[in-house]
């Protein structure tokens, strides 16, 4: 899920904008190889208080330390930041007391009291510096899909198309029209210049971009790599392994055989006699 405070982009009126949009899916290793986690089903419900705007989101990051810091706000200082979910039926807040009484917490500049920083202040610090401990209880997604983005601006609409698109937006909007129907041409290009944009947003390319995490070094690298150096620098293979093991039966049967012949004399004199 993606957030426009933390990576979106801002547009101006009176301009044409053009956004090129690059896909780019990031596959990350799990443990032991990876720090990565795959969240699903009752277990997302508990740190992702989105699910209740969106019920089909899936597990993020982002949305897991947002749900961790909003939970924080309701505890620590009795109010909740309205730019994220709040309600008393989100599971992420079941344990949180008295959310159905809670009100948006108040501006910063409204929340001081004699210069001194408030509580939605201070928690909001501890939550940048990392002190909150939401970074370390909202691990990334193993799975993960971004999009980059190229913007070009151009003045929009051009002298030649400003009565046109004025006059359809006119057409299209009843408050438009009782508002500038009697004003000046003057006057209806720079309200519309201060007020309207146009804005074009397309794939840059039709192909998408993958980067996989694997571990480099697996248990069967490491004993190929031993098998190797043992034959490079032992000259030892399968077929010297059952000879050495063939060489081993020789000598402990020759070594029984004497033994037998030095315990029964009686039996090499016969051996001699024949």
């Amino acid at each position: 899920m993606a957030f426009p405070e933390d990576a979106g982009f801002s547009v101006n009126p009176g301009h044409k904008t053009s956004v090129a949009l690059s896909k780019v899916d990031i596959v990350r290793a799990a443990p032991p190889n990876g720090d990565c986690v795959e969240v699903d089903g009752p277990q997302n419900e508990q740190v992702n208080a989105f699910l209740g705007e969106v019920p089909t989101i899936g597990y993020s990051a982002a949305a897991c330390r947002k749900t961790c810091y909003q939970k924080h706000l309701m505890e620590d200082c009795g109010c909740y930041d309205a730019r994220y979910p709040s309600g008393p039926n989100i599971t992420a807040y079941e344990n949180v007391t008295d959310i159905s009484h809670m009100l948006p917490c108040k501006p910063a500049s409204e929340s001081k009291i004699e210069g001194k920083a408030s509580c939605e202040e201070i928690t909001l610090r501890r939550y940048v510096q990392g002190k909150l401990g939401c970074t370390d209880t909202c691990p990334v997604e193993c799975m993960q899909t971004q999009y980059s983005y190229a913007i070009s601006q151009s003045e929009w609409p051009s002298a030649v198309k400003e009565h046109e698109v004025m006059e359809q937006l006119m057409e299209k909007s009843e408050y438009l029209w009782d508002m500038l129907a009697n004003e000046t041409d003057t006057w209806k290009t720079m309200y519309l210049r201060s007020n309207a944009l146009k804005m074009e947003v397309y794939f840059k390319e039709l192909d998408y971009e993958e980067i996989v995490t694997e571990p480099s070094y697996e248990l069967e690298d490491l004993l190929a790599d031993l098998g190797g150096q043992a034959g490079l620098w032992l000259g030892v293979s399968v077929i010297a392994i059952f000879e050495f093991i063939e060489l081993l039966y020789d000598v402990i049967s020759v070594a029984a055989f004497r033994q037998m012949n030095m315990c029964n004399p009686n039996r090499v004199q016969t051996l001699t006699n024949s």
